[in-house]
């Protein structure tokens, strides 16, 4: 079974279920029709690119002793190669059921995170650059694309949506720093936790959970989201505050991989669960 589990959580599944169920999160916030296949088109997408990475980490000793998540990587690349590859014939499969005009928003999104890792630009190597880039692609892929897809012209309630879904994930990308805080030091990567410290780090990502949590109230007074979402919303906002706050460097990784990257599936599901009930 701990196989299995490890699989499921190391092999990115849950991030990649966590952005499948976010843009749905966003169609129903926003009352859109979002086709199914382009949650299928964002799932595989995430699956091969979270996967592709890692076939080019490096293998050194110190980066990856107390990390069990690295020790996965490195004694399952056939897994890792595997999951790239399905990840990939996911996204040719689903993409021929996207709009062709579609693809002028999707592929810069995806070549910046290719740039993101590739050896030859490295983005994530670059002061604060790692985070930004994560946050602003999640947000753009999640909430952004669902609007263009249909056809929408982008009004007050849609930025308030989209600077709720970016406070959201810097709320939950910026405690993956505090995971990795060892690691990137070894390898020249200067993270937020290095230039203003750990405790500070944490207290940011409060901060802007507390932001997304204001945002959904504000959401509920314009009355974009009716009183259940609002309840959804402030479910996965208490989870997401205890977790955070109880967050640090010395967490076991699967509070980060599984917990926290369960926040997104958490609101998808909430929110489907709710529509569905009415």
């Amino acid at each position: 079974m701990k196989k299995l589990f490890d699989f499921f959580s190391f092999g990115n599944f849950i991030v990649s279920l966590g952005a499948f169920f976010l843009v749905f999160s966003t169609s129903i916030q926003l009352r859109l029709s979002t086709p199914l296949h382009y949650g299928f088109l964002i799932f595989f997408s995430t699956l091969f690119i979270y996967n592709i990475q890692r076939v080019f980490y490096k293998k050194e000793k110190k980066n990856y002793l107390n990390s069990s998540r690295r020790k996965w990587i490195f004694n399952n690349q056939a897994s890792i190669k595997g999951l790239s590859i399905f990840g990939l014939l996911g996204v040719f499969t689903t993409a021929f059921f996207v709009e062709l005009k579609f693809f002028i928003y999707l592929i810069p999104l995806c070549l910046i995170s290719l740039a993101y890792f590739l050896p030859a630009i490295n983005l994530r190597k670059i002061a604060l650059v790692k985070l930004l880039t994560l946050v602003l692609v999640w947000t753009a892929t999640t909430s952004v694309l669902p609007i263009l897809l249909n056809n929408q012209e982008f009004t007050l309630v849609h930025f308030i949506h989209i600077f709720s879904r970016f406070a959201f994930m810097m709320a939950i990308c910026l405690p993956f720093d505090l995971r990795d805080l060892q690691i990137d030091a070894s390898q020249n990567i200067k993270t937020i936790p290095h230039i203003i410290g750990e405790r500070k780090t944490k207290l940011l990502a409060i901060s802007f959970i507390l932001i997304y949590g204001c945002i959904n109230s504000i959401e509920f007074y314009l009355n974009t989201i009716n009183s259940n979402e609002w309840y959804c919303l402030m479910l996965v906002f208490i989870v997401s505050f205890l977790l955070l706050t109880n967050s640090n460097s010395k967490r076991n990784e699967y509070y980060y991989v599984v917990a926290i990257d369960s926040l997104m599936i958490l609101e998808g599901i909430l929110l489907l669960l709710n529509s569905f009930c009415k």
